[in-house]
């Protein structure tokens, strides 16, 4: 697995952020669709629904893990982590990608999205993926940056949550590689 060049830069107005853009081949987009398989499968059978509102359809879930697989494994890359494998039946429990949560949206103009019991402590990655193609990964903020009352809105008739417009995110270039931590610009 290795990571494309693709020819083109986005057109898009964020505050300066250029997305890391990976196309995944065929194989790496089955493997990550077992993964979801394998995630949606586990959760139905222990009865698990999404707790911020999302659709109840079986197929709407099975997207919904399937995009966040597809965030997880495009950010491991970012990162070098050519060993990265996605978790199953961890939830909440450790992060998606070493000690980041990586949050992947449908759309390319979405915000990053932190939810109420997310930890402040942590620091989340925004992804977004339109139609299964090109994946693309903006940047990141500590919770704890997130969760200002000015981010807090809500959407789709489903609980508050903070959503982080694109130019108030770092750029992926100062995000710590593999372990190495970074003080929280807010907590100097």
């Amino acid at each position: 697995m290795r990571r494309r060049n693709l020819p083109y830069l986005p057109n898009v107005n964020n505050g300066g952020l250029i997305p890391f853009i990976y196309r995944p081949d065929a194989d790496e987009m089955n493997i990550w669709k077992q993964a979801a398989e394998a995630r949606d499968a586990s959760a139905r059978s222990k009865g698990y629904r999404d707790k911020h509102g999302a659709s109840s359809d079986p197929a709407k879930g099975l997207g919904l893990h399937f995009l966040g697989v597809v965030g997880e494994c495009v950010f491991a890359r970012f990162q070098h982590l050519d060993d990265f494998v996605p978790t199953v039946d961890t939830f909440k429990s450790i992060p998606d990608v070493e000690d980041i949560e990586v949050r992947c949206r449908s759309r390319h103009y979405y915000d990053l999205i932190v939810r109420d019991d997310d930890d402040a402590s942590k620091r989340f990655v925004l992804a977004t993926c339109e139609n299964g193609v090109d994946v693309w990964v903006w940047g990141w903020a500590w919770g704890k940056d997130a969760k200002q009352e000015r981010f807090l809105k809500t959407y789709g008739g489903r609980e508050p949550a903070w959503f982080v417009p694109k130019d108030y995110l770092q750029p992926l270039d100062l995000i710590p590689w593999k372990g190495v931590r970074l003080a929280s610009p807010s907590s100097t």
